[in-house]
């Protein structure tokens, strides 16, 4: 018989969360990211075998992740990267804007720690997935209404009330669904106007982004998580 009463049911990520000891390291499983020992110097583009002189060549850098990972690049590079196809200048210019909050990419501590609860439950999803819930759990109230119908494969956005919630909150999960499922809830362009998506709201979206398409080596740019070799386990 499983462990899990609730297996296969809606509240087998709730378990699993409610079973995990306090303070207790798992074995095995969770995010772990392990660059060689290579030094920034050493990751620089004269150094790839597709460079031919600048600019490079190449649609897009295949080494990001590595060269994320010893601090050869910046936040604000990758950040270019990610939206370098958007033309619109108002959000080009708001991306140069963008700065991380004093607790991190995260909205607050808080946050941190429903994201990483979640995070445990939710082994092995798509980098999407993660990025959404992410999001998901920044504000209490949203999650209330959201975290419920997450599931490893998805999530069932058809049976969430949002009545009653707060425009901020309503990018956020807009943003959440997007990414996910493709939508048109909210598109990047929409990014670029603050009466739309307020400044709180934009920070946490652009990382959900970079979350989604790079994966978690984006929180190396964490102060004190940038290192000659990342190891990022969730706990």
């Amino acid at each position: 018989m499983s462990r899990y009463f609730m297996r296969d049911t809606p509240l087998c990520f709730y378990e699993r969360m409610m079973m995990t000891p306090p303070n207790f390291t798992q074995r095995g499983h969770g995010f772990v990211v392990t660059i060689e020992n290579y030094t920034p110097e050493e990751l620089d583009c004269e150094y790839c075998a597709e460079f031919t002189g600048r600019p490079c060549p190449l649609h897009e850098c295949e080494y990001l992740m590595e060269r994320a990972c010893v601090g050869a690049i910046t936040l604000q590079q990758l950040i270019k990267e990610c939206f370098k196809p958007k033309r619109i200048a108002k959000l080009r210019n708001r991306l140069r804007g963008y700065k991380e909050h004093p607790s991190g990419f995260f909205l607050n501590e808080s946050h941190r720690s429903r994201w990483l609860k979640w995070r445990t439950a939710l082994l092995g999803v798509p980098d999407s997935l993660n990025a959404a819930v992410f999001l998901l759990t920044a504000y209490d109230e949203l999650g209330d209404r959201v975290l419920p119908y997450v599931r490893a494969d998805g999530i069932a956005f058809e049976k969430v009330t949002l009545k009653g919630i707060g425009p901020g909150q309503y990018a956020v999960y807009q943003a959440a669904k997007s990414i996910v499922t493709g939508s048109d809830g909210i598109s990047v362009d929409d990014l670029a106007y603050p009466e739309l998506v307020g400044n709180e709201e934009f920070r946490l979206i652009v990382t959900a982004l970079l979350l989604a398409r790079y994966g978690e080596v984006v929180f190396s740019f964490e102060e004190g998580r940038k290192s000659n070799a990342v190891s990022s386990s969730i706990v």
